[in-house]
């Protein structure tokens, strides 16, 4: 293991595949010592779209999946975070849809979300001024459904597991 730079600091951690981005992980472990059970795992985590990532979830969620895909495969909206702070577009809630099974305590999956590249246009600044800051939005917001954002981190928590 080794210490790996984070969203959220510095973990200790170990790359599997680290020379293939597309098929990547980071495992964090809960200790520094040699017998140390996981934490968490990310998937891709230096993937930068458009590359594929090669990890999905059973319902099909992956890298560069868009907030509209994210709303049919739930069966309706849901709520996520603000951009641009330590938090941004984390989802908080999938609103009792067909995901909210990803929130389990044990193996639960964390799912962010961040505007897709393009373009610095007047619309998307616009867009994204609306979005900004700590407070949570419904995906079916005019400006989240315009902005349609795209998810850029997927990890699974082992936090809680016995």
């Amino acid at each position: 293991s080794e210490i790996l730079k984070t969203d959220f600091g510095t973990e200790t951690g170990t790359i599997v595949f680290g020379d293939q981005p597309e098929f990547s992980l980071a495992i964090f472990w809960r200790t520094e010592a040699p017998d140390s059970r996981i934490r968490r795992i990310r998937v891709c985590p230096n993937v930068e779209i458009p590359v594929k990532c090669r990890w999905h979830t059973a319902e099909g969620i992956t890298i560069g999946t868009s907030l509209k895909q994210l709303e049919k495969i739930n069966g309706h909206p849901f709520e996520l975070n603000g951009f641009d702070w330590g938090y941004g577009g984390l989802i908080t809630s999938w609103r009792g849809g067909r995901l909210e099974k990803l929130a389990a305590t044990c193996g639960g999956v964390t799912v962010r979300l961040d505007p897709p590249p393009g373009q610095a246009t007047d619309e998307r600044a616009q867009l994204l001024d609306v979005l900004d800051g700590d407070q949570d939005f419904a995906s079916s917001h005019g400006a989240m459904q315009g902005l349609n954002p795209v998810v850029d981190f997927i990890s699974l928590s082992f936090q809680n597991c016995r």
